[in-house]
């Protein structure tokens, strides 16, 4: 990585469907690309929702989706190989996720994926649903936490 590389800093933007469309490009999530539709990725804009971009680079898509008054659910892609980004990046998303005014905030992971379990306790989420069959599009399953403000 060059010196210019690292002096760039993370910029927080409105989240387009086009960062969605960047990131599958990069190859963010591998099994991503065959369910996320233009239109799906439209539907997550919103007030809540985020881009992090470093240079030319969409590292992460992140947001918040309301289902109702005081419910909603969080989302995140990232970019793979964050290494050197990820403490300023993950600063950010926290103080962003601290500004959404709703009452409670899900978040589903990948159950076999510890990194994301890592990330969303860390972001102050607690464990609500250890198993949630079939929860993702290819049949894995998901694993639920909630946090409420």
């Amino acid at each position: 990585m060059d010196d210019a590389h690292k002096r760039q800093v993370i910029r927080e933007v409105r989240y387009s469907a086009e960062h969605m469309g960047v990131l599958k490009e990069q190859d963010a999530t591998s099994w991503l690309g065959e369910h996320m539709s233009d239109s799906h990725a439209k539907e997550l804009e919103g007030p809540w929702s985020f881009s992090y971009i470093k240079g030319d680079r969409v590292l992460a898509c992140v947001g918040v989706n309301q289902f109702w008054a005081d419910r909603g659910e969080a989302w995140a892609v990232f970019e793979m190989g964050l290494e050197r980004d990820f403490l300023p990046l993950f600063l950010k998303i926290k103080r962003q996720l601290s500004r959404v005014s709703l009452r409670r905030i899900e978040a589903r992971v990948d159950r076999n994926y510890v990194q994301a379990h890592r990330l969303v306790e860390a972001l102050g989420f607690d464990l609500e649903s250890p198993v949630l069959p079939f929860y993702f599009p290819d049949g894995r399953h998901g694993t639920g936490y909630v946090r409420v403000n």
